[in-house]
């Protein structure tokens, strides 16, 4: 999905985002998001609103996240010290 077809489109609930992020390269389980966003850990992606009980995700501050949750390459030492 590009970022233009994104606009004004929400994600409603964990499972939908746990598959959208994944399907954008972001392997995530459902679990995971749903922990991930819960009140006691809070490390989830920001929710925009709500829809009855659900909450709802903009898919550009998603994908925001899960770059954000990206760590750098440590360099692997190769030479043997003697």
């Amino acid at each position: 999905m590009d970022t233009a077809t994104q606009e004004g489109r929400l994600i409603v609930g964990y499972r939908r985002l746990a598959e959208f992020l994944t399907n954008e390269g972001y392997p995530i389980g459902y679990s995971t998001v749903q922990k991930y966003c819960s009140p006691a850990i809070g490390i989830g992606p920001p929710i925009h609103s709500y829809w009855g009980r659900l909450p709802a995700f903009k898919p550009d501050l998603a994908i925001t996240w899960a770059k954000s949750r990206l760590r750098p390459v440590t360099p692997v030492n190769t030479s043997r010290g003697t």
